[in-house]
């Protein structure tokens, strides 16, 4: 990944880059690539200080230090996983807006079903976050 960082900051140096039509996308790969680096360093550097900590927590038999460690390597797993996803959703097309297509039939089902669980209950003991809610699919798919 270095080598391909080093390829594209080599395009940079020339001196008419900015009559090129696509040095927008160069810089925006440089970038990319920049972060995709960055990432891999801290989170290899994280893991070795894990593995370091360890080893002395071990070695004075600290208990409470090495529940923290567990703690924090579970924490740098699902930030090693994030990275991961993210880095692989770094594709030509994931810098583009998206548009999302909600059919009508979806939002009156889901107001129905809400209204039912309303009138079902005598009184509302449950706060749903919105994040919980599904789309149900169109009607007769």
């Amino acid at each position: 990944m270095e080598k391909d960082l080093l390829e594209l900051k080599q395009k940079t140096n020339d001196p008419n880059i900015w009559e090129n039509l696509e040095a927008k996308t160069l810089f925006q790969n440089i970038k990319i690539v920049e972060k995709k680096i960055a990432d891999f360093q801290r989170i290899k550097q994280s893991l070795s200080d894990l593995k370091e900590f360890y080893a002395f927590a071990v070695d004075e038999n600290d208990q409470q230090t090495i529940i923290q460690l567990v703690e924090d390597s579970y924490q740098l797993l699902k930030d090693s996983t994030e990275v991961r996803y993210l880095n692989l959703m770094n594709g030509e097309a994931d810098q583009n807006n998206a548009f999302v297509e909600i059919h009508a039939e979806t939002i009156i089902q889901l107001v129905e079903d809400s209204n039912q669980l309303l009138k079902d209950s005598t009184e509302v003991r449950y706060k749903i976050p919105i994040s919980c809610l599904r789309i149900l699919p169109k009607s007769g798919t």
